[in-house]
């Protein structure tokens, strides 16, 4: 069976190749990982990197 993971941030079944965020490491050395979607990744690269 094939994993059809779902963005964290808008919570769709991703449908094509998205991509991945990880969050630094904590005290443990221990980090996040998020799905993210194409169009929630270009959302975050507009609010966050394109001024």
């Amino acid at each position: 069976m094939a994993i059809k993971p779902k963005c964290d941030a808008c919570k769709n079944e991703l449908e094509d190749y998205g991509a991945l965020l990880f969050s630094p490491p904590d005290k443990k050395n221990l980090a996040k990982k998020w799905h993210i979607c194409q169009d929630c990744y270009k959302k975050l690269v507009k609010e966050n990197f394109e001024k």
